[in-house]
């Protein structure tokens, strides 16, 4: 454990930046204790020499207890996955069954139960994804591809279960992003039907793209919606709170904001929500070719 310490303090002094890692060593008891540290380097003034400022906090407790319940997010969200796709199945094969009788009643309710069905499957997905990221375990595709050919496949897919008016317009060509593109394109999706969630009558989505020299920005403008900003700021914000993306308030399906800020934290962009009149805009800001943000370090 002193080598990795020396190892961390080193790549502090070399780089001139800072770097927070957990320290972790056994105890006598069979456990472990976890200490939290972070390291600053500080320029020396004249006539001395710069230094580090290293500071710990033993977050044994907290450490163990989030271990814990990672476990049981991941046990319960692996339960669910097996039921949920046969459910998925069976519900396929019975509204096949039941296309050829006419009966119009018996189609919205099989349409309905699709969409419950759906939804379990996204919540069960979610679940798993909040597991790896807290463990820090999520596992990333690093490949090159088209944004704007992404932006019309989702926005597409979300059109067809809502009649609210989704346009896509001023898409830009753009260099290739690098990254996971079935995980990006899951957080536009999310961002899609959050907007679609908490829009009213005559409500409408607009999406656009912007490049700079070193990123694009992808808007999805929602006019005419409902949206609890502030929340979903805090979901966004992922330094507003410390552990648990639940304690804020939002409903549980919303855990989908705080998954989609992470990923694409972990791309080396982040998202944003700003209010223009009436308007909500969600901005996804996404570097060209920057390789994906590593996880915090465990030694």
């Amino acid at each position: 454990r002193r080598d990795s310490l020396r190892a961390q303090l080193q790549h502090v002094q070399e780089r001139r930046m800072g770097v927070d890692f957990d320290l972790r060593h056994p105890c006598e008891d069979g456990g472990e204790s976890v200490l939290r540290c972070s390291a600053t380097r500080i320029a020396g003034m004249t006539g001395f020499r710069s230094g580090i400022l290293l500071s710990f906090e033993d977050v044994t407790e907290q450490y163990t207890a989030d271990r814990f319940k990672d476990k049981l997010i991941g046990i319960a969200s692996h339960e669910l996955r097996t039921p949920a796709t046969s459910i998925r199945a069976y519900s396929r094969l019975l509204s096949t069954e039941l296309k050829g009788t006419g009966d119009r009643r018996f189609a919205q309710l099989i349409s309905k139960l699709n969409s419950q069905v759906d939804r379990l499957a996204v919540l069960t997905r979610d679940l798993m994804d909040l597991s790896r990221i807290t463990r820090g375990q999520i596992d990333l595709e690093e490949e090159p591809f088209d944004i704007n050919t992404l932006i019309a496949e989702i926005t597409g897919e979300v059109q067809e279960t809502t009649a609210v008016r989704i346009d896509v317009d001023r898409l830009p060509s753009a260099p290739p992003v690098r990254g996971d593109r079935e995980r990006i394109g899951r957080v536009l999706t999310s961002l899609l039907s959050n907007g679609v969630k908490y829009s009213r009558d005559g409500s409408r989505i607009d999406i656009h793209t912007s490049v700079t020299k070193m990123d694009v920005h992808v808007h999805i403008a929602v006019a005419g919606a409902d949206l609890p900003v502030e929340p979903m700021k805090k979901m966004l914000d992922l330094s507003c709170f410390s552990g648990d993306p639940l304690s804020i308030g939002l409903p549980n399906e919303s855990i989908g904001l705080y998954i989609s800020a992470e990923i694409i934290r972990k791309h080396g962009g982040e998202i944003r929500l700003s209010e223009k009149g009436k308007t909500f805009v969600f901005s996804v800001v996404l570097p060209f070719g920057k390789r994906l943000v590593p996880e915090l370090l465990v030694v």
